[in-house]
């Protein structure tokens, strides 16, 4: 009995701890982040954004507040920023539309934005805590 109580254990272990599903329709992508807040470290610094059902996005850093736009386009979450002040669109280098473009990853709260086989690691959270 006490074996079989280790092996189950360590089997929801394994099943928990490997589990981090690949987003890549754009049901599952608009369900993973509409109405909630994704929060990491970019750069060395913290910042949290809010994705709104109406493709915008509210986000702070430690440079202050910013807006901009979020769609989906070939199974990737594709973003873009604006400053606060000025509602232009932010350009990203090799990007000449602004647009960056990666896939998802997510694992209940934990979240991970994959570009170019690199993972950044974020957490999300339900709703807006931060009223962004």
């Amino acid at each position: 009995m006490r074996m079989a109580m280790l092996g189950l254990a360590g089997f929801m272990l394994l099943s928990s701890a490997s589990f981090a599903a690949v987003l890549t329709t754009e049901d599952q992508i608009r369900q993973a982040i509409i109405g909630n807040t994704i929060s990491g470290i970019e750069d060395g610094k913290p910042y949290a954004e809010y994705f709104l059902p109406d493709g915008h996005l509210r986000g702070v850093d430690p440079e202050g507040p910013y807006t901009g736009e979020w769609r989906i386009s070939g199974g990737t979450l594709c973003e873009r920023y604006f400053t606060q002040r000025t509602e232009e669109a932010v350009p990203d280098e090799g990007s000449p539309s602004g647009w960056e473009c990666m896939s998802v990853e997510i694992t209940g709260s934990r979240f991970a934005w994959v570009v170019d086989g690199e993972r950044y690691e974020a957490r999300r959270v339900p709703g807006n805590p931060n009223n962004l």
